[in-house]
C-alpha cells in the first residue's frame, strides 16, 4: 500500500518535494537548451548570457521560483478515500490546465524543440562559413565533426523528453480529473502501478543526459575512457606508493637495530 494515502505528513511532504524536484529539474533542462542556443548565437549580446555566473544565478531563481510557487500543495493535499489528492476545487483546475498541460507537458517540450531547432540552425550558419575557405579540405574539421556530434545529442535529448514528458503529463492530468471520484481498491492498485511506471520513465529526462552523451559523441566517449585510464594510472602510483612507504617503515627498524649493535662494538675497540 502507497504509504501516501494512509499517512497524512508524508502525503503533504512527498507531493511538495516531488513537485518541486520535478519541475526544477524540467526547468534546468529548459535553461540548458536555451544556454546552448545563445553559446552558438552569432550575437554577441546572446552570447553573454552562456556563463557560469549566469547560470549559477538562474538556478538560484528557478529553485526559489518553484519552491514558492508549491507553497499551497501541503496546505490543499488532504487524503480522502485512501487518495492523497488536492481537496480544492480551483486548485484541481489549476493543477489539469496549467501545471500539468502546461508545466509538465508541452511548454517544455516545446521549448526544447524550438531551441534544439534554432541551435542547429546556428551551428549551420557557422559551418557555412567556415567550409567556403576549407574547400580543398577534403576530410572533415574538428570543428565540422564538433557541430555535427551536438547537433545528434541535441535531437536525442528531445526526443527523450518528449517520450518521458507526455505520458506523465496525461497520468497526472488523468490523476486530478478523477481525484474527486471514489474508486475501488484494485482500481488504486492498477493506477499506482500505472503512476510508478510514468514516473520512472519521466525521470529519464535526468538520468539519461549522461548515455545520450556516450552514445551519440565519440569525442565524449575518448574523454571518459581517458579518465577512466587516468583514474587507474593514480591508483595504480598510490598503491606503489603505499607499498614503498610500508617497506621504509619495516626497514627502518632492521637498520637501527643494525647501528645499536654496530656502536657498542666501535667503543670497546
Amino acid at each position: 500500500m502507497d504509504p501516501s494515502s494512509t499517512n497524512l505528513i508524508w502525503c503533504k511532504l512527498r507531493t511538495y518535494i516531488g513537485q518541486c524536484a520535478s519541475l526544477t529539474s524540467l526547468t534546468c533542462l529548459v535553461i540548458a537548451s536555451i544556454d546552448r542556443y545563445c553559446s552558438t548565437s552569432r550575437n554577441a549580446r546572446k552570447r553573454e548570457f552562456s556563463k557560469i555566473s549566469v547560470a549559477k544565478c538562474n538556478i538560484i531563481i528557478i529553485v526559489l521560483f518553484w519552491l514558492l510557487t508549491s507553497l499551497p500543495v501541503p496546505i490543499i493535499y488532504q487524503i480522502q478515500n485512501n487518495v492523497c489528492s488536492p481537496q480544492s476545487p480551483g486548485y484541481i483546475i489549476y493543477g489539469i490546465y496549467v501545471l500539468n498541460l502546461l508545466f509538465y507537458g508541452f511548454l517544455p517540450v516545446m521549448l526544447m524543440i524550438i531551441f534544439g531547432l534554432l541551435t542547429v540552425k546556428n551551428l549551420q550558419t557557422l559551418r557555412h562559413r567556415i567550409v567556403p575557405l576549407q574547400q580543398h579540405q577534403q576530410r572533415p574539421t574538428f570543428k565540422q565533426h564538433m557541430d555535427e556530434q551536438l547537433t545528434s545529442m541535441l535531437l536525442l535529448q528531445i526526443l527523450i523528453c518528449i517520450l518521458s514528458s507526455v505520458p506523465s503529463a496525461i497520468q497526472r492530468l488523468y490523476a486530478n480529473i478523477t481525484s474527486t471520484v471514489l474508486k475501488e481498491s484494485l482500481r488504486q492498485a492498477w493506477e499506482n502501478l500505472a503512476s510508478q511506471i510514468v514516473r520512472l520513465l519521466f525521470h529519464l529526462n535526468y538520468s539519461s543526459s549522461f548515455y545520450v552523451y556516450y552514445v551519440s559523441s565519440s569525442i565524449f566517449r575518448k574523454k571518459i575512457k581517458r579518465l577512466i585510464l587516468y583514474k587507474r594510472l593514480i591508483d595504480r602510483i598510490s598503491n606503489t606508493d603505499g607499498r614503498i612507504h610500508q617497506q621504509q617503515h619495516s626497514i627502518a627498524p632492521t637498520i637501527n637495530a643494525n647501528a645499536n649493535q654496530q656502536q657498542p662494538q666501535a667503543f670497546t675497540n
